[in-house]
């Protein structure tokens, strides 16, 4: 089992009209099979979190990594 870090992220302007990434929420997933298992729990505890119905209703994009299990 690997384990997964999942970025969470807007795109945002500022005063000056530059795009930067803004985080919203970072999810660790401790124990999945795979990257796409991953990102699917992720999701869905992202959305419990927010308490929103879809993830994307709080966030406009995502990033995946796999880390080193602790």
């Amino acid at each position: 089992m690997k384990t997964y870090r999942i970025s969470f992220l807007n795109e945002l302007t500022n005063d000056s009209g530059h795009v930067f990434h803004c985080c919203q929420r970072v999810i660790d997933i401790r124990r999945a099979k795979n990257r796409d298992r991953a990102l699917e729990a992720a999701k869905r505890r992202f959305a419990r979190k927010e308490k929103v119905a879809h993830w994307s209703h709080h966030a406009g994009s995502f990033e995946i990594e796999e880390i080193d299990a602790l």
